[in-house]
Order: structure tokens, then sequence, then C-alpha cells
């Protein structure tokens, strides 16, 4: 997809009827669109996605007033948005339209590939199929947003992110369907006339299932809820890092947190050692009294005598013989007929006495380990006590100094500190019964196991239920397939976007950075030794950029989708960034500068003057093909007026 033209009439502060020509040379593939703040960046991205979606940013306020209020005023009741765009060599048309006072406001598209307008049908469907409505954000992109990828919890949105770039949409709706005939054929089979005790435990089942949504339900809301906190504290953090007075106080407790992270991850790996260890030397340390008990007893019995079965066929051989080894006669009835006879009952069995004599070693064993002074557990006892030390001293700072900030004498400082310490509150909280949550799922998912497998075995023999529950399983084999397969293609996707992240950051950041997307898709910046660093304001929009890029550049490889055929395939389409050098200081907008034409094969870049510096603007411009300039119409300073500017 290309975009040719976009055209505004009447719409927010863009009053009239106004227009932007984008460019779509492959050489000068950037349009370059200078505002400042509330001159209407944001309003122009949205637009595009209002215009395609119906749906706007969360920053873009008043989403129920579209219509420019001077229109209004003028009697105007009516604004609209086009955007004029060339998908596989066809020309379309798509227009909606906003009505004041009205919600709804259609889509309508054109095919004008020959001049003429004909309208197409199920133009949602067509956008969608240009590019997805889930993959849309991806696509425009406020940059001001960027900190939601490189957050302490951001493996939510990276995951996110991935997941909807794969295009895993429609084999996540059919494992919701599959989820769902499972369930009515269980409802079937409850159904069935006779089969009482088969009718209570699909009724057990039933409610497991509902139990079960309600928890995961449950724990989506505080998930969000959690996420919220977690950006309000992070948010926070950035304010009093920029407030000149609590910056250094800022920077000690971010990097306290940094290392009391490392040091709870530390203490886990403490904690798992000893218990590997333990269970490693489980027996001796619980069996040595059973072990000085078996070796007692196993000394004070007699275990001589020939082995069976070597016994039996020496000792009825000589019987047979009448003579002992010694040459002594052995007649029946004699004193030493019965002593020779006796060997048969006396002796112990070959297996009683290899079982005796394995028994007596271990035995030994276990009582030679009580004597050793086990160096290993010492080693790794001492390293948790310096752990669980490191840990309370940095407990302590982090709180010293988080009162010292709530305490201070500026009254912006104590606020902002009270709204962080009442977020992060919160959060913890969640987090506490998001942890319940995700053990009660648990132990749901194993009771709805218990009763499929109850169920499947009331059910053998049965002809009526039989051809019921195999559809059943059907179904549930075809969901355990599916989702191993989007496992199998998001494991993928993490490592190529990983890979094209630090590619990024490799030609832009100044410092030895690697970026890392864990199995649980947390992205976090690794120093040179591979320990994760803090991140300024800077580095955290520059990781986020370098994600979207990598996101961006993964749909275009994916487009075909050839052998992928229960992903939706990828896409080729323009990138518009709102705000992309918000916090970036002068060598990382220049770096970034050189690489974000690279980003799409068509990008719009929205930025201020302090982000559109000249050294911003010299890097980008070989390659600008069109640039304009929002500015208040000087005789209407509530008008927004879209001047092109020359080359």
């Amino acid at each position: 997809m290309k975009l040719l033209e976009i055209r505004l009439e009447d719409f927010r502060q863009f009053s009239g009827s106004q227009k932007i020509t984008v460019s779509h040379d492959d050489d000068k593939n950037v349009t370059l669109i200078h505002a400042e703040n509330g001159f209407g960046k944001t309003t122009l991205l949205n637009a595009l996605l209002w215009c395609f979606y119906e749906v706007t940013t969360g920053k873009f306020e008043g989403k129920d007033r579209l219509v420019n209020f001077e229109a209004i005023r003028s009697g105007k009741k009516t604004a609209f948005v086009e955007v004029q765009f060339e998908h596989e060599g066809d020309v379309f048309l798509a227009r909606r339209e906003a009505h004041d006072g009205s919600r709804r406001a259609p889509l309508t598209v054109f095919s004008i590939t020959h001049g003429n307008h004909e309208e197409l049908p199920n133009p949602d469907t067509l956008i969608n199929s240009v590019i997805p409505r889930s993959m849309a954000p991806y696509f425009f992109f406020d940059g001001e947003q960027a900190e939601a990828f490189s957050g302490e919890r951001n493996n939510r949105v990276v995951g996110d992110a991935i997941q909807t770039m794969l295009g895993c949409d429609v084999a996540q709706t059919a494992i919701s369907d599959l989820d769902y005939l499972s369930r009515k054929f269980d409802e079937e089979i409850g159904r069935l006339p006779g089969k009482k005790e088969i009718q209570d435990e699909e009724a057990t089942l039933s409610q497991l299932q509902q139990r079960k949504d309600a928890l995961v339900a449950s724990r989506r809301s505080l998930t969000e809820r959690r996420d919220l906190l977690e950006a309000e504290v992070e948010r926070l953090d950035i304010d009093l890092r920029n407030i000149q007075e609590a910056a250094e106080l800022q920077r000690q407790r971010e990097e306290c947190e940094t290392k009391l992270k490392d040091a709870i991850d530390r203490k886990r790996t403490l904690d798992h050692r000893r218990t590997r260890w333990l269970i490693s030397r489980a027996v001796p340390i619980v069996g040595i009294k059973l072990a000085d008990t078996v070796a007692a007893t196993l000394e004070s019995n007699d275990l001589s005598g020939i082995p069976s079965p070597y016994n039996e066929e020496f000792v009825n051989s000589l019987l047979s013989k009448g003579e002992c080894i010694c040459s002594r006669p052995l007649s029946e009835g004699t004193h030493e007929y019965g002593c020779v006879a006796s060997l048969l009952s006396d002796a112990p069995s070959k297996i009683i006495q290899r079982q005796a004599i394995q028994a007596k070693s271990a035995a030994a064993h276990i009582q030679r380990l009580r004597h050793e002074d086990w160096p290993e557990l010492k080693d790794i006892d001492r390293d948790r006590l310096i752990n669980q030390n490191e840990i309370a001293d940095l407990e302590v700072k982090i709180r010293e100094l988080s009162e010292k900030l709530r305490d201070h004498s500026l009254d912006k400082i104590r606020e902002k500190e009270h709204a962080r310490r009442s977020a992060s509150t919160g959060k913890q909280k969640i987090s506490e019964q998001l942890g319940a949550l995700g053990v009660n799922v648990d132990r749901c998912e194993e009771d709805i196991a218990a009763s499929k497998q109850k169920i499947d075995r009331l059910v053998q023999g049965d002809s009526a239920a039989k051809p019921l529950l195999d559809r059943r399983n059907l179904c549930d084999a075809a969901i355990n397939e599916l989702r191993q397969a989007l496992d199998n293609y998001k494991e993928d996707a993490r490592r190529q976007i990983s890979g094209r992240v630090n590619d990024i950051l490799s030609e832009t950041a100044h410092k030895d950075f690697e970026a890392r997307i864990g199995e649980d898709f947390h992205l976090t910046l690794l120093s040179g030794d591979g320990t994760e660093t803090p991140k300024s304001g800077g580095e955290n929009q520059l990781l986020s950029l370098a994600f979207i890029a990598a996101l961006v550049r993964f749909s275009a490889d994916r487009q075909q989708g050839d052998d992928e055929k229960i992903l939706v395939p990828g896409t080729v389409a323009p990138l518009m960034l709102d705000s992309p050098f918000g916090q970036l200081d002068p060598t990382y907008r220049s770096a970034v500068a050189s690489f974000v034409p690279a980003m799409a094969t068509q990008v719009i870049l929205l930025v201020s003057s302090a982000q559109g510096s000249s050294d911003v603007v010299d890097k980008l411009r070989n390659r600008i093909g069109e640039e304009y300039q929002l500015d208040w119409d000087q005789r209407d300073t509530h008008r927004t007026l879209i001047k092109r500017l020359s080359l």
C-alpha cells in the first residue's frame, strides 16, 4: 500500500478543505510535516486512523466532537476525511464523514483506477485486507507513547505487538470457535436420557469451565489495571527525572531499583541451587538413623552359608552319592547326613543375600556422608546470606530516597512522589492478587482435565454418547495443535524481531547496548557485560522506535505468507510517526533520523521545531519528497492551515 493524498474538510481545527500530497517516490520516501504542539500533528495522525477504522489514539481528546467549531457556527454539520491510496496496482479513495450530533460515521471506498469513481461493497473488509485493523496502531504510531514498549512490565504489550504483526487473529478466532463447539458437544452428552452419572459429571465440568472463564476475565481486567498503574509510575519517574531539584534523587532510586531487581533474580537462582542440592542429598540427610539401624541389624544376623540355588544342587549331589567332600560316608539317618541336609533350609537365597549386601553397602555410604562438611552447601548458604543483606540494604536505600522525595520542599515534587507511591502500592496489591488468581486458574484447569477424563471413562462403550465424545476430543486436539503451531511461530518471530532491533541499535546507539526479547516477551536493554541497564527517557524511546521498525520490516517480509496457512499474511504499508524524536538527545536524534527512511517504504514524520531541528532535517534532506508546515491562520487562531514548503 502507498498513500497518495490526504484531504480534510472541516475536521477538528482543519477548517475548510485542505490536503497533503504524500511522497510516494521510492528514493525520496519521506513526507516531513512540521508543527508545534497543539497545531494538529496528533489530529492528522488520528484523521487517518479514524478514516480507515473509526478509531483514535488514547490521547486524542473529544473523540465525538470532530466537526470544526467555526464550521458548526456557520451552519455546516458535516466533516470528512478522504485518503487516496494505491494497492496492488489499483487506486482507491476511502472517505468517512462525521455528522454533528451523530455517533455513526460510515466508511465509503471507491475504486478510481480508471478515473471513474466506482463505489465498492464491503469497504471495511477491503481496508482490513490492506492493513488489518489490529496492525494499524503500529503503522500509525504516536511516538510519545513509545514508553509502553520499554517499561518494566512491557512483556504484555511487546507480546501483543509481535502476535498482532504475526497475524494470529484468524487462528485465535478458530481456537475460540473450536472451544465453543467442544463445550456444546459436552452439553449434548449431558442431555442424553438415562445417563445420570454422565449428566452429573457434565454439570460439574460446565461449572468448572464457567469458573475458569470468570477467573481468566478477572485476571485480564486486573492485568490491564496493573499495566495502567505501571505506566503511571513510569510517567511520574520521567517527570521527577526532568525536575532539576529531584533529578539526582530519582537517578539514585532508579539505580537502586535496578540493582534490587538483579539481586532478587540472584536470590531465585540461589534458592533453586539450594533446593537442588537438598534433593540430591535428601537420603543422607533424613536416612542416617535408618542407616544405623539397618547396619546394626545386618551385623547381628548370620548371612553365611552357600547361597541358593548353588546350595541345593551341591548338597543334593552329596546326599545322593552318600559321601561328603571329606570322603566321610553320609548314610541316611546318621548325624552327619542330617548336618549336610540342614544346609538346604538354613542357607540364604541368592536374592536375599545380594539385597542384604547392597543394603549393607548403602548404609555404610550414608554413614560415611554424615561426617562430610558439605562445602557446597556452605558456599550456597554464604552467598544467600550476602544476597539477603544486599536486598535489605537496597530496600532501605530506596525507602530513604523515596522519603526524601516525599518530604521535599517543592510542592510539585511532593505531589508527584505521593502520586507515584499511591500507584506503586496499588500495582503491588494487584500483582499479589494476580499471583493468587494464577494459582486458581491452574487448579481449575487441572480439575477440568480430570473431569473430562472421568467423562471419557463413563462414556466408553456407550453407543449414543461415544460419537459426541469423539467430536469433542477432535475439537480439543485441534485446539492443542493450533496453540502449539502459534507458539512455534511466535518463538520464531521473537528471535527474528530481536535480531532486527539489535541491528538498528548497532547503527544508532552511542553505547555498547544489546536488546533482548525474552521467552516471556520482556524487552530489556543490556549493557556490554550482559546486565540489564537503567534507561534514560531517550534510550527508552530509541529502543521503542527500533522495536517498531523491526515490527514493520517483519510484517513486510511476511507479506506472501505462503508457508503460514493459519496466519494472516503480513503487509507493506506506510509508517506515520507522530513525535518520534521527543526525548532523544541531539546525538540520538541525528542517528535515528538516519535510519527512519529505511523503516518503511513510505514514511510520514510529524515533528515540532525542537524535534525537527536543522541536524535532523539535514540527515533527512536527501530522502524528503514532500514537506509541509502546520500553522495557525493569522485571521483565525482556531484554524490550522496546511502549507506546502518548497524543497
